[in-house]
């Protein structure tokens, strides 16, 4: 999903072997002694200097007489003055930091969290070894009343979103929200298509991961709450979308509100409504994404796609082109009565029955000269051989002859054979 979360001014101090500070923040230390692992606190204005800063997130420190273990990411915000250390009360969410796929885990009550920097929106959270950002409000919700103490803000300046993405203005896509009794898998699924396709046409488009819970409330809150959003991140407008469950001609089908909105005046530039599908042959994203995209900002590298159809208005559900639409677009074709293959089918089918008949006539000669043939003649015997076999050919010839002619019509009906290339029916736009 690739997010990162930074803030626009540095907060921590990047240590290095051999330097040495004296801490603004009380820091967790583990030492080795032969008797066991002793866990301490160095308490606020001790002197600590790095012996060793090592690949794997810890750092070895000094300070008087005693040596221990920090996790480096501790000792930066220790000596910067923003570390704060709880045990959680509640579960909260922590999501990754890396460029690639996000990742989120569930933190579970109990767990000990270094609050490395704490801002009004997200906090800077590290567990065992895992580090990344939660949201603030959860994080002081699960540490309120712990033994390390309420956790406040930290840092002055804002911990924003910041996204990775190509020039151009900027398109925020947002994870879509579930409206009444929508399914959460197909609407992920929706999501990652729609977003998949968005991405293909607009280089500066960027999605974010689900923070929120799912539900979608009302639609000014929800516009508003993506714009502050999209602001934060630095991008011109915000892609929101929302999906629901409708009866249609008697059946349940999916359909997708989505707008795109103006982050800064926060307002909505267009919307439409769509019915969508997982299957990735379904132009659907298409179509939607030519009315979106249609008022946008140009960005280097970006385009806008060309549907079939073109979706206009708050409430344009995908519909198929009429009857009359694809019998104009098919009117300049070459007849069926004239494809080839079609007769050189017919003429084999009649072939076999003309033969069919002639072996029957002639099975009917050989018994008539057989019954009229002794029956103590030898060449009785011959006759019926004959019109026993010819009466077999008869039948077989016949049964080709009847498969024959339904491959016929099926030949002329389906226009098998035919090159219809030049004259294949475009779609035209249904307003």
């Amino acid at each position: 999903l690739n997010m990162l979360l930074a803030t626009s001014s540095s907060t921590t101090l990047a240590l290095e072997k051999g330097e040495s500070c004296t801490l603004q923040s009380p820091l967790p230390m583990v030492v080795n002694r032969p008797q066991g692992r002793i866990e301490a606190t160095l308490d606020r204005g001790v002197v600590v200097t790095v012996l060793v800063v090592g690949d794997e997130g810890r750092s070895r420190v000094t300070t008087g007489d005693a040596a221990g273990s920090v996790a480096t990411s501790d000792l930066e915000s220790a000596c910067a003055g923003t570390l704060q250390i709880c045990r959680l009360e509640s579960p909260v969410m922590l999501y990754a930091k890396t460029r690639s796929d996000s990742q989120a885990w569930r933190l579970k009550a109990g767990a000990t969290v270094s609050v490395l920097r704490s801002g009004k929106t997200w906090a800077h959270v590290r567990v065992d070894d895992l580090e990344g950002f939660s949201k603030s409000e959860e994080v002081k919700a699960g540490c309120s009343g712990s033994a390390g103490g309420a956790v406040e803000d930290t840092v002055d300046t804002e911990i924003t979103e910041v996204v990775e993405r190509g020039e151009g203005p900027g398109i925020l896509f947002l994870p879509l929200l579930l409206e009444g009794t929508a399914p959460v898998g197909p609407t992920s699924e929706i999501g990652d298509l729609l977003f998949e396709r968005l991405a293909a046409y607009r280089p500066d488009a960027a999605r974010l991961p689900q923070t929120t819970g799912l539900a979608a409330g009302k639609w000014k809150a929800d516009v508003d709450n993506a714009s502050a959003r999209a602001r934060s991140a630095g991008f011109a407008y915000v892609v929101v979308g929302k999906v629901g469950v409708e009866t249609v001609d008697g059946k349940v089908v999916l359909m997708l509100s989505t707008a795109i909105v103006d982050a800064n005046a926060n307002t909505i530039l267009k919307a439409a409504r769509v019915r969508p599908t997982t299957r990735p042959q379904d132009p659907w994203p298409e179509q939607l994404l030519a009315t979106l995209l249609s008022v946008v900002d140009d960005a280097p590298g970006g385009r806008i796609p060309t549907a079939p159809q073109v979706i206009t208005g708050e409430r344009a559900p995908l519909k198929a082109p009429s009857s009359a639409t694809l019998a104009a677009a098919s009117s300049d074709r070459a007849p069926w009565y004239t494809n080839a293959w079609g007769y050189a089918v017919a003429g084999l089918s009649a072939g076999m029955g003309a033969g069919a008949g002639v072996a029957g006539w002639m099975s009917m000669q050989e018994n008539t000269a057989a019954n009229a043939t002794s029956p103590l003649d030898d060449g009785r015997r011959d006759y019926r051989a004959r019109a026993l076999a010819l009466g077999i050919t008869s039948d077989a010839l016949t049964a080709s002859a009847i498969v024959t002619g339904v491959v016929t019509i099926v030949v002329f009906a389906t226009r098998a054979g035919m090159d219809d290339s030049p004259a294949t029916p475009t779609l035209r736009a249904q307003p």
